[in-house]
């Protein structure tokens, strides 16, 4: 009897084993099942149909000598219209986007198109890089090599990141929704937590971006270990000038000057 109980004993534990490590192995599938490969390609039909859009375009008429100031000026107009047509090359410009490698993921039933770039360096330290409002993931190409292989940039190898570039919803491939920036920042979180397997990385953004990473430090002061931001908070007319020096009343009429003048949205 004792036999059979120490042979049934063995056998829970065998399989619950079997079950640890199949559980195991299903998280690992899941996880890279996760990510899907993405490429940026434009039907040629689609490039061809803008063609045939600019050709055809009807040219309202202008005011002598108008110059800039009905709108855009007309000769210029012309000028950037023809460039489009009969000089700009998609192409060029696609196989340039696809340089690093795009993946796409869904979180919460939103898909996220993300560039993810791993480091050149002995010790990787996670990045995010959230982009503004109205651009995408584009904004930092130029800074991705320097941080991903710093060495050839004359910088410290042992100061290296893998680099993570998202597309907010509502712009670039992710899904065309609207989201406030609380909840992106916890999109955010939730890909580098449970779908890249990230314990802990750092986050930067700018305008919109500066909105995000701020969130996502404050909901997850355990994951994120430092931000950069490129934009502080923007005036809204609701301060009280009566407590500032004379440089921040100089500063605050100037933005006030440029968001009647010069502001665009």
């Amino acid at each position: 009897m004792k036999k059979v109980k120490n042979l049934m004993l063995t056998a829970h534990l065998i399989c619950l084993t079997v079950k640890s490590f199949s559980q195991s192995t299903n998280e690992i599938i899941t996880n890279m099942k996760q990510l899907t490969s993405f490429k940026i390609e434009v039907s040629q039909i689609v490039l061809d149909d803008l063609k045939t859009r600019l050709k055809q375009t009807r040219w309202t008429d202008e005011p002598k000598d108008a110059g800039w100031n009905y709108g855009t000026n007309p000769t210029y107009r012309h000028e950037l219209v023809d460039y489009w047509q009969t000089k700009y090359d998609w192409r060029k410009q696609e196989a340039m986007l696809n340089k690093f490698p795009q993946f796409t993921t869904e979180i919460d039933g939103i898909k996220i198109q993300f560039l993810y770039i791993k480091e050149k360096g002995k010790s990787p330290k996670p990045l995010i890089l959230t982009h503004g409002w109205p651009d995408c993931f584009f904004r930092f190409y130029k800074v991705i090599p320097m941080l991903t292989d710093p060495a050839t940039y004359g910088g410290n190898p042992d100061q290296s990141f893998d680099v993570i570039v998202p597309s907010i919803p509502g712009f670039g491939f992710s899904d065309h929704v609207a989201l406030s920036q609380d909840k992106v920042a916890t999109l955010w979180a939730k890909l580098m937590k449970n779908v890249l397997g990230y314990k802990s990385f750092y986050a930067a953004g700018g305008d919109i971006g500066t909105s995000v990473t701020k969130s996502l430090a404050r909901q997850n002061p355990e994951l994120v270990k430092a931000i950069h931001i490129t934009d502080a908070d923007y005036l809204n007319g609701s301060e009280d000038t009566t407590t500032m020096t004379e440089a921040e009343k100089k500063f605050v009429q100037f933005i006030q000057n440029w968001i009647r003048e010069g502001g665009a949205f």
